[in-house]
């Protein structure tokens, strides 16, 4: 009995990921790059060639550094190109969906594990991300494989059923019992510090809220065994210690001035993109309206069906879920000064977890009582609950979605970036260019990929990183920090190229065009003012504006 079920669970979890693989894979090409990706590219590119990972400015690329060492694995194996890169994130993507099965499987039992594998094979904010040169999915997977050896650990012996039996690796220690603090195994908890260190250091900075995720955990064990003690000793607990130890730890960090220093920095750090007004980053409420909108709709009621469960009784394992998913998402909303949803990408498999959990609650417990009358009462049947949450499903956007993106065209929205059309704009320049022609983009570094070499750079944002880094060059001009173009820093210097250069081009996205934090509305003026109206790409991303002196008098600004 249990073995056919084990061999229908470990059907459904591969018919899951090769459902998952094929919408990360197929057409994965399809989408010119997106601005963040000609970092990775670039940087690993290098890396093959010259064992750095150099950007064309001769500056090392050091963000995600595992990242970058990974593409430039996939370029030896099958050569330099786009599709390469984001074939990475993709293979990180599917490794996802089996690991957060094993973690949901250890944390809520098997069924909330299938749930939460389905959920993450075919949601389109994960496949969006898998679809992406960027280290957002390695992030998530060495997120869960950090968390894995928690529990292997930490709870192993208290919580884990299935799929233990399948999932036993021997290590050096069985585990160590000491009176009250049940079982433990040291080589797994290293192997978690080692994993959420690597993943510090080599990938991104926000791996240490999986820490305070667990930290949140333990405290709120802690907190239930002293008020429902069970006939264990209150304070003599693993729980309980590691609390303490918590406080004692934090309380000594906070009176180090560098540490409470470098605290402060962090947690007041502000992008230019993200400054108030600039961008819907700095509102506190976006990761909520991102996680509860209609485009998510069952998942987020699903979750908090979850959450309720927990709250009355589930099992306690599962709290640990929730505190991966609610610490980071209430430190980023009210502490941090910038949110952005690709933050909340690592700890979202913890989230379709619990809606997971909330699903298998709703449709395994006792018939609901939906109203009564003096002979009869009306019950919500476990089928028919499946039923309403199957309908929920299918009317959501969130599965068309997903099954759409493979063939979306160039210039939409993946449901993790909007791309825009930099291969058909360069395409547009190729064909009408002329040798001496000015070229001014407000990425140059996307451009420099589709062989276009800009000679400006127009983009407020990169000015004012610069000129906090007091980037220049030899002429005191600010330089772009990424293809190392100089800045256009000025009305007074766009007038004076536009009037020194008898043709030129400048080639921006419509939205960097269309909001003053990347271009001010005096330039904006001027460069429709001379050029008259652009040229568009089909789905009208990047617009590109010309000027001539030969087809009419020079204009005087």
């Amino acid at each position: 009995m249990k073995r056919g079920r084990d061999m229908m669970i470990a059907a459904a979890l591969a018919l899951m990921i090769l459902t998952g693989g094929a919408l990360r894979f197929l057409h994965i090409g399809t989408p010119s790059m997106w601005v963040d990706e000609a970092n990775t590219v670039f940087s690993a590119e290098a890396l093959v060639k010259t064992g750095m990972p150099d950007m064309p400015t001769g500056n090392v690329y050091g963000r995600a550094p595992l990242y970058t060492y990974s593409v430039a694995l996939m370029y030896r194996l099958g050569g330099v190109s786009l599709e390469n890169a984001r074939n990475t994130s993709a293979i990180y993507g599917i490794l996802c969906i089996p690991f957060a099965f094993i973690v949901a499987s250890m944390l809520f039992g098997w069924r909330t594990g299938l749930v939460t594998a389905f959920f993450m094979s075919v949601s389109y904010f994960e496949i969006g991300w898998s679809r992406v040169a960027r280290m957002y999915t390695q992030f998530q997977l060495l997120t869960l494989i950090s968390v894995l050896f928690f529990i292997l650990g930490f709870e192993r012996h208290d919580t884990v059923r299935f799929p233990d039996r399948f999932f036993r690796p021997r290590f050096l220690f069985s585990g160590i019992r000491v009176p009250g603090f049940g079982n433990t195994d040291p080589v797994a908890l290293l192997i978690f510090v080692l994993v959420t260190l690597i993943t510090y250091f080599g990938v991104h900075l926000l791996a240490v809220f999986t820490a305070a995720g667990l930290g949140a955990y333990i405290v709120i064990r802690a907190i239930h065994t002293w008020i429902f003690p069970a006939g264990a000793n209150r304070m003599k607990n693993k729980y309980t210690v590691c609390t303490f130890l918590f406080i004692a730890g934090g309380l000594f960090s906070l009176a180090i001035p560098q540490i409470r220093h470098l605290l402060i920095k962090f947690l007041h750090y502000t992008p230019a993109w993200a400054a108030e007004g600039a961008s819907s980053a700095s509102q506190t409420g976006v990761l909520f309206r991102f996680l509860f909108s209609w485009y998510r709709f069952p998942l987020g009621l699903l979750s908090l069906a979850g959450l309720a469960g927990l709250v009355r009784g589930g099992r306690r394992s599962g709290w640990m879920a929730a505190m991966l998913l609610i610490v980071p998402l209430l430190i980023l909303s009210f502490v941090f000064t910038h949110r952005h949803t690709k933050y909340l990408f690592f700890v979202y498999p913890f989230f379709l977890m619990l809606a997971a959990y909330g699903t298998v609650r709703l449709v395994l417990i006792k018939p609901v009582k939906l109203f009564s009358f003096r002979s009869r009462s009306v019950f919500l049947t476990r089928r028919w609950t499946a039923g309403l949450i199957v309908a929920a499903f299918l009317i959501s956007p969130w599965l068309r979605i997903a099954k759409n993106i493979p063939f979306l065209d160039d210039g939409k929205t993946n449901g993790a970036v909007y791309f825009n059309e930099w291969r058909e704009a360069a395409e547009l320049l190729h064909r009408q260019m002329q040798p001496g022609d000015c070229v001014i983009s407000s990425l140059p570094e996307v451009m420099l990929y589709y062989r276009v070499a800009s000679d400006w750079a127009l983009n407020g944002n990169n000015l004012a990183l610069s000129a906090s880094r007091k980037i220049y060059d030899s002429q005191g001009r600010f330089m772009e920090v990424f293809a190392g173009r100089p800045l256009v820093d000025s009305p007074e210097t766009l007038k004076r190229l536009m009037r020194e250069s008898p043709r030129g081009w400048i080639v921006m996205t419509d939205y960097h065009f269309s909001q003053p934090l990347y271009t001010p509305p005096v330039m904006k003026q001027i460069i429709e003012a001379r050029c008259g109206a652009p040229q568009w790409t089909t789905n009208r991303t990047v617009r590109i504006y010309a000027w001539d002196h030969g087809k009419g008098e020079a204009h005087e600004f």
